[in-house]
């Protein structure tokens, strides 16, 4: 093989791992972030949730309940609704330009309205880039039979 063809098709290559390692890096720094949303929100911290959460973030819950931003907040800062723990059992993310999405399954045990929960979910949530900073912007969840 001539050799300029041969640099070419080095450089093609280069290009190519760069690309997938860089939105490898992506994915685990979404899933990172998910996980530390749940985090937040067994521990409390609204400040840092909202800081994460698009103003107009829409929640739907698995019975079919939705929520927006300040209701989230205004929730949990309230104890209406509390989460204790988050089991995941596997999640994995994609990204799609400036989009990532996130898919998982999880163990989810809480109160709501004092009232004791523990749920199976399977969860879509949908995170937007914004000046190098992801932001959520829609949330679904179901319960696993």
């Amino acid at each position: 093989m001539h050799p300029k063809k041969l640099s070419l098709l080095f450089l093609f290559f280069v290009f190519c791992f760069a690309g997938i390692s860089q939105t490898d890096n992506k994915e685990k720094t979404i899933l990172l972030l998910s996980k530390k949303k749940f985090d937040w929100m067994i521990q409390n911290k609204m400040d840092s949730l909202s800081l994460m959460l698009d103003n107009q973030v829409k929640y739907i819950h698995s019975n079919g309940w939705t929520q927006t931003k300040d209701e989230i907040i205004n929730d949990f800062k309230s104890g209406k609704l509390m989460l204790s723990e988050v089991d995941i059992h596997e999640s994995s993310a994609r990204i799609i330009d400036h989009t990532a999405i996130v898919n998982g399954k999880g163990k989810f045990t809480g109160s709501m309205n004092t009232t004791a929960f523990s749920l199976e979910l399977y969860y879509t949530e949908v995170y937007v880039q914004e000046h190098d900073k992801w932001m959520l912007v829609t949330r679904h969840a179901s319960k696993l039979q």
